[in-house]
């Protein structure tokens, strides 16, 4: 049990016995719960007038040998971590029958606290969580110290907003026990043991905890026959955002940080949060009540026109708006049937859409991106729900939640999949979205037949979807 789940009452004996050998210098409250052989006490710094989590370890008799040891080791590399956003933990004291170390900061309300009395948070509560979750782990990757055990009850909520994360130490590099509350958050890899946890596989759990903020519902797990647990997937699907008026690139971001192979995820948890701080709410708030449009056909309140003025100026507006649109299909080269195909929502299944890191053509050089410049693809993420024939599909307006300056290229082939250059990158395969920067791009899929232009010319509007559709030669 971890700090921020039910707490238990210490009997007036064992309070007696552990103030005695703690000293004055705290006030024992309460029992917050047990991990192990250890107590995680809710006591009173009198000192400096605080409340603190004493993690105490009784040396009795029953003790296991190693379990001293695994405490020493803990808190020096827990004491080691010196951040804001990681809770502070202090040298371990040694007392006849006891050793304890004091962590600040930890005797808030755990986010697990939280999600269990049903709180819902808001999308910019959820950011600045993430991000300074985020800031701790990157700090504890680059002094070599992976958690490989983040849960929801080792993030500690600020009064003022934001959280900090205990538990450095814990859970290491090995794979982390299986407790029902730890594997909903647990990487591909520390369940199989496909090596050891890095600062991947925290990314995964970081990106887990990214949807439950983001989603307002957690990721439900079960125990099935013979104690197995059950994991259910996180639905995402390219058409449907997590909550209303969300941009759907969280929705790619979550799956990039979640993505069964370590090596598709983010290198470093900043990534992650770079990106949800990046797409912003649409909101609502603040708007004139809608009022219907006045028809173009009710009768004028103090005269008339001639029906003859009427049809030129109808005229006049469609053809300004025709003839950019006539140009816009020809550049584009896509038939009928292929656009009311990929507009038929209704009878296609939800799609899957992540973020993937296009693998390099041999004799190409290889593509770098970055949190703006990154191309949309299918994934085989674990924790996501492909449909029965691998059909994808995505509104056009997909991209309309994306910051000023950008668009989408959305490369089609009917020949099946084929490798796509963006501006002579490979970016990825064919079905294939990616976000460009306003201008002009030149398209290229590689392996067609010759008799086809394998070239297109683009030009890409900020907030607009445009179709380079290749086809075989019948």
């Amino acid at each position: 049990m971890h700090s921020g789940e039910s707490r238990s009452s210490l009997s007036t004996e064992l309070r007696s016995r552990l103030q005695k050998q703690i000293g004055e210098e705290f006030s024992i409250l309460d029992l917050i719960g047990t991990r192990g052989p250890e107590l995680l006490l809710h006591a009173r710094d009198l000192q400096y007038e605080v409340d603190v989590v004493l993690r105490v370890l009784l040396l009795d008799d029953e003790l296991p040998p190693v379990a001293l040891e695994s405490f020493e080791r803990e808190v020096s590399i827990a004491a080691t971590l010196k951040h804001p956003t990681i809770v502070s933990v202090g040298e371990m004291q040694r007392r006849d029958e006891l050793v304890f170390c004091v962590e600040g900061g930890r005797a808030v309300p755990s986010l697990e606290t939280k999600f269990r009395e049903g709180h819902v948070f808001s999308v910019e509560e959820a950011r600045l969580i993430v991000s300074d979750v985020a800031l701790a782990l990157d700090h504890a990757h680059e002094h070599d110290v992976v958690h490989g055990a983040l849960v929801p009850a080792l993030i500690f909520l600020r009064v003022n907003g934001g959280a900090r994360v205990g538990g450095f130490g814990e859970g290491g590099p090995t794979r982390p026990s299986l407790r029902s509350e730890a594997a909903a958050y647990m990487a591909p890899e520390q369940w199989h043991f496909e090596g050891k946890a890095d600062a991947r596989s925290d990314v995964y759990a970081l990106g887990v905890i990214a949807f439950e903020l983001m989603a307002g519902r957690r990721r439900t797990i079960s125990s099935g026959t013979h104690g197995v647990t059950t994991i259910d997937p996180l639905v995402l699907t390219s058409s449907l955002p997590l909550r209303p008026r969300l941009g759907l690139n969280v929705n790619a971001a979550i799956l990039r940080a979640t993505s069964k192979r370590r090596s598709r995820r983010f290198e470093a948890a900043h990534e992650l949060s770079s990106m949800l701080e990046a797409v912003p709410e649409l909101s609502t708030s603040g708007s004139s009540p809608t009022q219907s449009p006045p028809s173009l056909f009710a009768p004028p309140a103090r005269f008339s026109l001639p029906l003859g003025a009427i049809v030129a100026v109808i005229g006049t507006i469609l053809g300004i708006l025709i003839v950019p649109l006539a140009r816009r299909l020809h550049a584009t080269r896509f038939s009928y049937s292929a656009l009311t195909q990929r507009f038929d929502l209704h009878s296609m299944p939800d799609p899957i859409v992540t973020l993937a890191q296009a693998a390099p053509v041999e004799g190409e050089a290889p593509a770098t991106s970055s949190a703006s410049d990154l191309p949309l693809s299918r994934d085989d993420s674990p924790i996501t729900s492909a449909s029965a024939n691998g059909a994808v599909s995505a509104p056009v307006a997909s991209a309309s939640s994306d910051s000023s300056g950008f668009g989408v290229i959305d490369v089609e082939f009917d020949g099946g999949a084929a490798t796509v250059f963006i501006d002579g990158i490979p970016r990825g395969e064919t079905p294939f979205f990616y976000r460009a920067p306003v201008g002009l791009h030149k398209v290229k899929l590689a392996g067609i037949p010759s008799s086809d232009p394998s070239d297109r010319n683009v030009g890409v509007r900020s907030g607009d979807t445009v179709i380079a559709a290749f086809k075989v030669p019948r």
